[in-house]
């Protein structure tokens, strides 16, 4: 919402004022003694604990103060702890946004499926309790999900299974670790026409990172992804680095559109 949002700041009040809801319900439940039954059928009728109406309140929020700018789209993917931590990043979201890019990061849920998917797929875990959870988990995400899609629009959700089979030709799933759900997600997005750019962010150094960036090469000059990788060390990202791709990524956009972007660099 916030590179076109009708208010200057609103989607952050918004987040912040529900996420702190978000965090109180669930601390109010956890104090409470709810026994397994009760905790699944909060789960399968899909009250979520209390959370479901929190996040419909907040996705009707949302869409009050969403505007009609057409901007490019990023996906933001990388090393799990350095995109989804603003000061290890260097507030990558922030900056490509003050770009005029609308932004899409992979969260860190994405990486707790994965690990459910490799204990039931190749590690063999598949007795009930291990179903059982896997099904909890998926409808707590699925939910989750169509809650703020059926007010904001968007795409299904992107299961983790589709993000292995997109990486396929690149990465295989055998090379477990963050390379193929990096390169995974990026090719899903792209492919289904979400995303106009992604950005790959990881420590400096970190081989996951290097061999999702190997691959980004070529997928660039076989699918027409563009992808900038940043490696960081605690320094701050450089703005001409930045400026360079999103350049590129606004004429492409305008370009695609038939038009003009404004664009405040």
């Amino acid at each position: 919402m916030r590179p076109g949002e009708t208010r200057p700041g609103a989607a952050n009040e918004i987040y912040e004022r529900a996420m702190a809801r978000l965090l109180e319900q669930l601390q109010l439940r956890a104090g409470t003694d709810l026994g397994l039954a009760n905790a699944l059928w909060h789960v399968a009728n899909g009250s979520l604990f209390g959370c479901r109406a929190i996040l419909a309140a907040a996705a009707r929020e949302f869409a009050a103060v969403r505007g009609t700018k057409r901007l490019p789209a990023a996906l933001v993917v990388g090393e799990i702890y350095v995109r989804t931590n603003g000061f290890a990043n260097d507030h990558i979201v922030a900056r490509l946004e003050e770009r005029g890019v609308r932004v899409k990061l992979v969260t860190c849920g994405e990486f707790i499926e994965y690990v459910d998917h490799v204990n039931r797929h190749q590690n063999h875990r598949n007795g009930l309790a291990a179903r059982l959870g896997t099904a909890a988990q998926e409808q707590v995400r699925s939910v989750a999900h169509r809650i703020m899609t059926r007010e904001l629009g968007g795409h299904d959700r992107v299961r983790v299974a589709e993000t292995l089979a997109a990486a396929r030709g690149y990465v295989p799933e055998s090379l477990q670790g963050e390379a193929v759900l990096t390169v995974g997600a990026a090719l899903q997005h792209w492919r289904a026409g979400l995303i106009d750019a992604v950005v790959n962010v990881g420590p400096l150094e970190c081989m996951p990172s290097k061999v999702a960036e190997a691959q980004f090469f070529h997928i660039t000059q076989q699918e027409g992804l563009p992808t900038l990788t940043l490696a960081l060390n605690g320094d701050p990202i450089n703005a001409e680095t930045l400026d360079n791709f999103l350049f590129e990524i606004h004429e492409r956009f305008r370009k695609a559109e038939g038009g003009t972007v404004a664009v405040s660099v």
